[in-house]
């Protein structure tokens, strides 16, 4: 508008620094004539780039952000990861990996702890590790084979997930991510978000994975070894988060389920899993 913020004699710059300025088509001439008739020192060098957007081009552009409108398109690294190391949480499988990486992506880079339960193959476990390159994956299994699969941040170690105190012992690593990818039956499901949720670090992740164990024919296979379902559980905690009450208070599970709820900041589902951050 013409009028000085800050003199460019003034700005120390410091090598690779640089000033991008966006400005309408008609002040383009201006600004460069401006920028061309003051002393800079030898080592800068002015870009110009000249950009025209019609609004169908806009309208195209913007359309093309989401592919086919889906949101989560954006997130795509960790999705990219897990077709690399062939894990069914990847697109085209369970597709879980797009939405876990709206959440987790803030961890990236920070040096936390992941803890996985259930490894099968170990082809998760090495896109945590890839993904989370300043972090510990640890992973946990009952099968023996688990032990195999360790790398330079990342190992497993063999525990039966259905015994209280071996949750009791993973939770004294104090993870900042848990996922939940073990058994799949209720009990178990139910049993180690009541026990690890607490011992998950301020503001970290815990994840249900597979809670489609819950509907259907799982209802009437080997899963459906507790009184309520790992979703149903699940959504007693979401009524509490919600609405700091019960529309059926006669559940035997209200004490565990306000215990964790006391501790949410959020909770969501998705297709197949259930999110959790806590506060």
């Amino acid at each position: 508008m013409g009028f000085p913020i800050m003199e460019l004699s003034t700005v120390r710059f410091l090598p690779g620094d640089c000033i991008v300025l966006a400005v309408v088509e008609w002040k383009q001439a201006d600004l460069h004539e401006q920028l061309s008739s003051i002393e800079l020192p030898e080592n800068v060098v002015i870009y110009e780039q000249k950009v025209i957007i019609s609004l169908k081009d806009m309208e195209e552009f913007y359309n093309g952000v989401c592919i086919d409108g889906y949101f989560f398109s954006a997130y795509s690294t960790l999705n990219d990861l897990g077709h690399r190391y062939g894990t069914d949480k990847a697109e085209g499988k369970h597709n879980y990996l797009h939405k876990y990486e709206f959440f987790l992506r803030q961890f990236q880079s920070e040096p936390m702890l992941l803890i996985e339960l259930g490894v099968f193959d170990g082809s998760s476990i090495r896109m945590w590790a890839e993904y989370f390159h300043n972090g510990r994956i640890l992973g946990v299994d009952i099968d023996e084979r688990c032990l195999k699969i360790k790398g330079n941040n990342y190992e497993c170690m063999r525990r039966d997930l259905s015994k209280s105190e071996v949750l009791e012992e993973i939770g004294h690593y104090s993870p900042a991510i848990i996922i939940d990818d073990a058994s799949h039956m209720w009990s178990h499901q139910i049993m180690a978000l009541s026990i690890l949720f607490s011992k998950l670090k301020s503001g970290g992740i815990y994840i249900v994975e597979d809670i489609g164990t819950s509907f259907g024919k799982f209802r009437d296979m080997y899963f459906n070894d507790a009184t309520i379902s790992a979703y149903e559980f699940l959504s007693i905690i979401c009524e509490l988060v919600t609405g700091k009450e019960l529309r059926d208070t006669n559940n035997l599970f209200i004490n565990e389920a306000r215990e964790i709820a006391e501790q949410v900041d959020m909770i969501t589902f998705i297709y197949g899993s259930c999110i959790i951050v806590k506060r």
